[in-house]
């Protein structure tokens, strides 16, 4: 009884490795069809889907591969009358680890004029190692007023 046993686990657990092999091997492709759905939906969905994609770029961005569609999320971020969707929009850029667009909202944070925005992006140009001299910018507000 105890041999059967043994010999039973022993089955089950070439099994699991044998199936988890096989399922691994698929993820790379899924992944790709993603992302692929993904830059699709952004240049052509509706504001809806563009926000799920945006929070899934932000959820699972180390496993996708969104580049080419960097200037949707810009436009995004850039022109939405929504201050919700455009900070979405710049927390999926920073989490697509794209040198571009962390050059462009380095140059940006000078202009930017919602200050909660603006703090997110002080926040990730800091975790891009690229900090913002905050007082500078402060000072050039104060100045605005």
């Amino acid at each position: 009884m105890n041999r059967l046993f043994i010999i039973l686990i022993i089955i089950a657990t070439m099994m699991f490795v044998v199936f988890s092999n096989l399922l691994a091997g698929e993820t790379d492709g899924r992944w790709d069809m993603a992302s692929r759905n993904m830059v699709e939906g952004l240049k052509n969905g509706n504001d809806g889907l563009k926000q799920s994609i945006l929070q899934n770029i932000i959820r699972f961005g180390d496993s996708l591969d969104v580049n080419e569609a960097i200037f949707e999320i810009m436009r995004i971020y850039r022109n939405h009358e929504n201050e919700g969707m455009r900070q979405l929009a710049l927390i999926a850029l920073h989490k697509t680890n794209n040198q571009w667009a962390m050059n462009f909202l380095e140059r940006a944070i000078k202009f930017e004029k919602s200050p909660r925005l603006r703090k997110s992006m002080c926040a990730i140009l800091h975790d891009c190692n690229r900090p913002v001299n905050i007082d500078e910018m402060l000072l050039a507000d104060n100045l605005q007023e």
